[in-house]
């Protein structure tokens, strides 16, 4: 009895001494991660190693990339959703969502240009009292609005399974 007491106070100073060793090990994972990241002193704290100078002019370009297909896509499902009638809720909040990616479409060249790393401080400066305004207000309406549509649609299901399952009863 003594003998089996002895190997499980054994066993558990190795299953302690493993988890103290794991936990150092993540504690000085973690230590050299964060100094890898700010291993660059031009660097600040929280670029995660990303190159600045190439995000400058990635950033930019995609802007300007993703405009001309979004506008024309966008402008396409907008002719289309003012010739339906609007007879439901989902169609409301259809339009309504083409309406708020509509308008945050429109703030991309604004947004790329003001991107550049030659870009004027007053350009700088329309895009964050004005531009960024509509385009995090378009984003989070289109977010809202698309969760209303789930929502209504899981109503119009659950509506639908409740009126078949009381039928057939």
């Amino acid at each position: 009895m003594w003998f089996q007491q002895r190997q499980l106070e054994a066993i558990d100073e190795q299953v302690t001494h493993t988890r103290n060793t794991v936990l150092q090990a993540y504690i000085l994972r973690g230590l050299i991660m964060a100094s890898n990241v700010t291993q660059n002193p031009n660097a600040s704290s929280l670029d995660c190693g990303i190159n600045q100078n190439a995000w400058d002019i990635a950033l930019p370009i995609l802007y300007f990339t993703i405009f001309p297909p979004a506008l024309l896509l966008n402008l396409v499902v907008a002719w289309i959703c003012l010739h339906l009638k609007a007879n439901s809720t989902f169609m409301v909040y259809l339009k309504h969502l083409v309406a708020a990616d509509l308008l945050m479409t429109l703030t991309f060249p604004i947004r790329g240009a003001s991107e550049l790393p030659e870009a004027s401080h007053g350009l700088h400066a329309f895009a964050c009292r004005f531009s960024s305004v509509f385009f995090y207000l378009a984003m989070n309406m289109s977010v809202i609005l698309m969760g209303l549509i789930s929502l209504d649609r899981y109503l119009k299901i659950a509506k639908t399974l409740e009126t078949s399952l009381e039928s057939s009863a």
